[in-house]
């Protein structure tokens, strides 16, 4: 959450068109998203056992994996409007 408080600081420095600003703070809701799914996920997996399963590992895997998914297209998505 701290990146993306500083990141939105760094947009509003960048003194960008308020297309491409729009696109960037857009762009870092998908962190946000990705970590609500991951906790949706995890909390699933907890209530529906406490034991450790190895499906149950690879669930929580999955939703780690969105969340850096999510913070690496917004990192293609920003590569892209400040290169353009």
């Amino acid at each position: 959450m701290l990146v993306l408080t500083i990141f939105s600081v760094i947009i509003f420095i960048l003194n960008l068109s308020y297309i491409k600003t729009s696109i960037m703070i857009i762009s870092l809701f998908l962190p946000l998203l990705g970590e609500i799914a991951n906790s949706a996920i995890e909390r699933t997996v907890d209530l529906v056992t406490l034991k450790h399963h190895y499906l149950a590992k690879k669930a929580k895997d999955a939703g780690a994996a969105l969340v850096f998914m999510s913070y690496f297209v917004v990192f293609l998505i920003w590569i892209c409007v400040l290169l353009y």
